[in-house]
């Protein structure tokens, strides 16, 4: 074998000993985990719903159903059905948002990572992990008014403890009508009322303003879980203080 031959045969087993290297090299770090960062991603199934219904129940918890879009895969354009909780990471072009900032007929993704999906309507989902509101309105969140008469028109206010020794007082004193009136006048809040009283109050009183036409305007004022709060049905659920919540306590002694 000549000289020449052999620097041929030593340059070919180089070629080979450096290609099979460098495919050990990305075979390898394919194969490898990425970092902490990508291990720590969510994952899941993605599809895209519209709110069909928005339900409070007794225990306070929140239920959302929605039907999928035509844009889904088949398997996705159903009645689906889930419970709100902290783990959802909820957003609106990446911002946090809470359950009342949706409403139905809004445009939602759902990312979940249930492994088995029950064949039944609507479908239950028990572990979604992201919702991202589709919305273009930068205003999120309605606000709500407490709506109730002119103080000028108020000729009588009327209070009752419905509780299981009932006490109901009318008042038509000017001024304690006006300390009433404060009690109730320029709340505002972003959270609708979708019940005919509140739900599950540790004290609740009822207060009804009326004028001499036979108007009126009916608002409970109630303690739960220690906080207090102001609800007009079908209106909103306002926050309010202890000592407004002793006004009304003291007035209908």
């Amino acid at each position: 074998m000549s000289n020449k031959q052999r620097i041929f045969i030593v340059i070919g087993l180089i070629v080979i000993i450096v290609v099979s290297f460098i495919s050990g090299l990305l075979i390898g770090q394919k194969n490898s985990p990425k970092n902490n960062l990508a291990v720590s991603e969510i994952y899941g199934e993605t599809f895209y719903a519209s709110i069909e219904s928005i339900k409070q129940y007794d225990d306070g918890s929140f239920h959302i159903n929605v039907k999928g879009l035509e844009v889904n895969d088949i398997n996705y354009r159903g009645d689906f059905t889930f419970k709100v909780d902290d783990s959802i990471n909820m957003t609106w072009k990446g911002k946090k948002i809470s359950v009342s900032d949706l409403k139905e007929g809004d445009n939602i993704s759902i990312t979940f990572t249930d492994e088995i999906i029950n064949s039944i309507s609507p479908t239950p989902l028990d572990e979604v992990v992201k919702v991202q509101l589709l919305r273009d309105e930068e205003n999120l969140a309605k606000t709500y008014n407490l709506d109730i008469l002119n103080i000028d028109e108020i000729s009588s206010v009327t209070i009752d403890t419905l509780s299981e020794f009932r006490k109901v007082k009318g008042i038509t004193d000017k001024e304690t009508i006006e300390t009433i009136y404060n009690v109730f006048n320029n709340k505002t809040t972003q959270i609708e009322s979708v019940n005919d009283n509140p739900i599950n109050p540790d004290i609740l009183f009822s207060v009804t303003f009326k004028n001499d036409k036979g108007d009126y305007k009916l608002a409970y004022i109630y303690k739960k879980d220690n906080k207090y709060y102001i609800e007009q049905p079908y209106n909103g659920i306002y926050e309010t203080s202890l000592d407004d919540f002793k006004t009304i306590e003291e007035i209908v002694k």
